[in-house]
C-alpha cells in the first residue's frame, strides 16, 4: 500500500477505499495525518481488508449515524467536544482488532481552495487489545 500525495488538505492526506474505486460516489472525504499513515498501514494488516472496508464504507458514508456492522460510541468529555463545525469525537470498534477516533465536519473549508466539502477526520488509530 502505497502512502498518498498530500494535496489540498495539508497536513491530512485523503485515504482512498481499500477496496478500489466505490461505485457511488462517497458523502465524506475520509482524512488523517501523513503522520498516522504507518498506523493505517498496521491497521489494515491487523485488521484485515474486510473490516478495514466496513470502517472506510462507514467514515465515508454514514460518519453521523450508526454503522451497518461494528459499533460507534460518541466519546464524552470537555476535550472530546467538536469545535467550528466538527463533531464530537467519536469511537469505531474496529472488529477484533482495536479503535478508531474520528469527527466529521459537513461543510469544511479548510482545503487549499476553501471550498466547502463534507469530510472525516481520523484523529487516532489503537490497534493494541482491548
Amino acid at each position: 500500500m502505497k502512502r498518498p500525495p498530500v494535496g489540498a488538505y495539508d497536513p491530512y492526506i485523503t485515504i482512498a477505499s481499500p477496496g478500489g474505486k466505490p461505485v457511488t460516489k462517497p458523502r465524506f472525504r475520509v482524512l488523517m495525518s501523513k503522520s498516522m499513515w504507518k498506523q493505517w498501514e498496521n491497521a489494515v494488516s491487523q485488521a484485515g481488508d474486510q473490516n478495514v472496508q466496513q470502517l472506510w464504507n462507514h467514515l465515508a458514508y454514514r460518519p453521523d449515524q450508526l454503522p451497518l456492522l461494528g459499533s460507534v460510541t460518541r466519546l464524552k468529555g470537555g476535550h472530546m467536544k467538536g469545535k467550528e463545525g466538527w463533531s464530537d469525537v467519536h469511537h469505531y470498534e474496529i472488529t477484533g482488532a482495536g479503535r478508531i477516533n474520528y469527527q466529521f465536519h459537513p461543510d469544511y473549508a479548510g482545503g487549499a481552495q476553501g471550498d466547502k466539502h463534507a469530510v472525516v477526520k481520523v484523529t487516532s488509530i489503537d490497534m493494541s487489545s482491548h
